[in-house]
This record gives C-alpha cells, sequence and structure tokens, in this order.
C-alpha cells in the first residue's frame, strides 16, 4: 500500500520572527517527486507568481542578508537550515495543485 500524499504549514510565522515578507513554508509527506531513497525532508512553497508579488519578493530578497549567529539566533526568525537530503519544492498557486506538477527549486545533495 502506497502512503498517501500530506502536507502542513509549519507556521513559522507565528511561532517565531519571520518576516512577514518571506514565504510560508509547508513540509510535505511522501511527496510523489521525492525519492524514496532519500530520508530528507520535503519542504514546499506555494507561490503566486503575478508580476506584481514576484517583483515585490525579488526586491526583498535583492537586500535580505542570512544573520551571522547561533543556529539557535535563526532559528527565531524563522529560517530553516536545509540538510542533506532535504528537498524544496515550489507549486503555483494558480496552477493544477498537484504535486506532481511542484517544481524542484532546491536540494541538498552533501553535508
Amino acid at each position: 500500500m502506497v502512503p498517501s500524499y500530506s502536507e502542513h504549514d509549519l507556521n513559522l510565522h507565528s511561532k517565531t520572527d519571520r518576516d512577514y515578507r518571506l514565504l510560508p513554508i509547508w513540509e510535505a509527506f511522501n511527496h510523489p517527486l521525492h525519492p524514496t531513497s532519500n530520508r530528507g525532508r520535503t519542504l514546499l512553497i506555494k507561490l503566486k507568481p503575478t508580476t506584481a508579488s514576484m517583483g515585490a519578493l525579488a526586491d526583498f530578497e535583492a537586500r535580505l542578508e542570512v544573520p551571522k549567529g547561533r543556529k539557535q539566533d535563526l532559528d527565531q526568525q524563522g529560517l530553516l537550515e536545509l540538510v542533506s537530503g532535504d528537498y524544496l519544492f515550489g507549486r503555483n498557486e494558480f496552477g493544477s495543485q498537484v504535486p506532481m506538477d511542484d517544481v524542484v527549486l532546491a536540494w541538498v545533495v552533501g553535508r
């Protein structure tokens, strides 16, 4: 029996000091594009790719600096550390909403 797909919002905006301009992050389970031989997490961001929203996000990200400090400080700011085996997918909210149509944005292949 194939495990069913599910996802949940990590609620980083309410649990941490995550900047509201950063997109929410979801964790997905049994994602069809994540290789079963890979034990990493599957993370997902859902995008609304309008010209205005993508432009605003690009402007914000161009000035974004990852703070240097302790992991605890990064966690408090709602920034996630990707580790070996983790995948980050993007989903167009104007699209099909089908996980098979998600796009790989990043994956960690080393230590």
